[in-house]
């Protein structure tokens, strides 16, 4: 059951592979990053950065999880491991930056009635 709904997850993954610095992440990478943020593996996640020796500053606005942010995608996952060590490496002001939705995070996630995560309140903290 939960094999098929990551399978799911992993096939409706949206990535955009080139950044105005002609940065990218290979679909593979991306799916690895999806995959351990659906599993809320922080570890795995920073590992898949690393391994791709990118910052996630520099991919973050180009890469999409089921149509989400990684942020927002963490928050439906309540992924509040891997989504506290996103916020951690994220600039503040990219923090408070509109994603390609043209919704912040944080007003997105009280919106849609993530108030109470942890992910959130990690946000509150550095804005």
């Amino acid at each position: 059951m939960i094999q098929g709904r990551i399978s799911a997850i992993l096939l409706a993954i949206t990535c955009l592979l080139l950044s105005s610095k002609a940065i990218a992440l290979d679909i593979k990478a991306a799916e690895s990053l999806c995959h351990a943020i659906a599993k809320d593996d922080a570890v795995k996640v920073k590992k898949t950065l690393r391994k791709q020796r990118v910052k996630l500053k520099r991919i973050y606005q180009d890469v999409m999880c089921n149509g989400r942010s990684l942020l927002k995608f963490a928050l439906e996952r309540s992924a509040n491991k891997a989504g506290q060590y996103l916020v951690e490496q994220l600039p503040d002001e990219m923090l408070n930056d509109a994603g390609p939705d043209g919704y912040m995070v944080l007003s997105w996630g009280e919106h849609n009635g993530y108030e109470a995560s942890p992910i959130l309140k990690a946000i509150r903290q550095r804005i």
